[in-house]
């Protein structure tokens, strides 16, 4: 997929898919930021359901605060050495001498190409299952 005709919400919206557990949900609405739905309480009264819902944004290719759970967990690194045009890898060390695939993105925002690597390393994960 060609991520760089993406917009920032679309991104995050397949950020929030590749993520999901099925306790969150993410609503696009009105063209703003995508929010992230989580459920924290649902109380039970017979048949009666209540539950509390609260609402965040979620913008990680803008979002430090919800980018950089993702960044470490996945093992991103993102390289300020050209500020101009940041990089963000998928293996920093052996980005020029490695054999392996090396997913790699170099994007005017570091935080948006660091999740353009996590969404290309998770379809690397499912071609390998293929």
């Amino acid at each position: 997929m060609d991520y760089s005709k993406l917009s920032d919400q679309e991104v995050n919206g397949l950020v929030m898919d590749s993520i999901s557990d099925g306790n969150q949900a993410y609503r696009g609405g009105d063209g703003s930021a995508i929010e992230l739905l989580h459920q924290i309480n649902t109380v039970e009264f017979g048949e009666h359901v209540e539950r509390e819902e609260v609402y965040a944004k979620f913008d990680p290719c803008n979002n430090p605060a919800d980018a950089w759970p993702i960044i470490t967990e996945n093992n991103i690194s993102i390289i300020l050495d050209n500020p101009s045009m940041p990089c963000a890898t998928s293996n920093a060390r052996d980005l020029f001498d490695c054999d392996d695939r090396i997913v790699s993105v170099a994007y005017e925002k570091p935080l948006r190409a660091a999740m353009i690597v996590f969404l290309m390393m998770q379809e690397d994960k499912l071609n390998a299952h293929e």
